[in-house]
């Protein structure tokens, strides 16, 4: 590459403060975000995992997820902040975490992670001469059929929980019912689902 060492380091940094600013932005707006548009996070995780695919798929028939843009900046903040460092799979498990934990715990993980890609990243050098050229394409390769196979799981595993969230809303306020008013027998017709809500 005709880039210097300098302008590599740049371009780092402006990738990382972009994929800061995107996961912070999600983590702390982002349901309000979406409950203002009507979106479920199960919605945004399936139109994320066909983003996710859409992507992979090019890659694996061009060689890029997308075009390089002629900018030095725009390449640091797309594709390389967004959505290669933090694309739709990290914005949707922050949303998820976010229910499961307290929030400076999950900036805590993403923080974390980011130094791990910002150590990545300067150190691609070294990855490039241990695996070589032809090397570095056949990881591409396998990371975007990995990508592929996260992404059709993501549609699938929330396909269920988007199209079904009126009637898990309905077995959970049917719970909270019986655990306020104790009973000795309880007909359920659908075990299967009620355990898994």
């Amino acid at each position: 590459s005709d880039m210097s060492s300098q302008e590599r380091r740049r371009i780092i940094n402006i990738a990382i403060l972009t994929t800061t600013a995107v996961g912070i932005f999600f983590l702390v707006l982002g349901k309000a975000v979406l409950q203002l548009l009507g979106i479920q996070v199960g919605h945004f995780a399936i139109a994320g995992g066909l983003v996710l695919l859409a992507l992979s798929l090019r890659d694996m028939r061009t060689g890029r997820m997308v075009e390089t843009p002629a900018r030095e900046e725009m390449l640091a903040v797309v594709p390389i902040g967004t959505p290669l460092t933090v694309g739709p799979a990290t914005i949707t498990t922050l949303l998820l975490l976010s229910d499961e934990f307290r929030v400076w715990v999950v900036l805590l993980s993403l923080a974390l992670n980011l130094l791990a890609a910002w150590v990545v990243f300067h150190q691609a050098n070294l990855f490039v001469r241990l695996l070589g050229q032809g090397g570095i394409k056949a990881v591409a390769k396998v990371m975007s059929l990995f990508l592929a196979a996260i992404a059709i799981r993501m549609v699938f595993r929330f396909q269920e929980s988007a199209s079904n969230e009126d009637e898990r809303k309905q077995f959970r306020e049917f719970f909270d019912y019986v655990i306020s008013h104790p009973e000795q027998h309880i007909l359920i017709p659908k075990v299967d689902r009620a355990l898994r809500n």
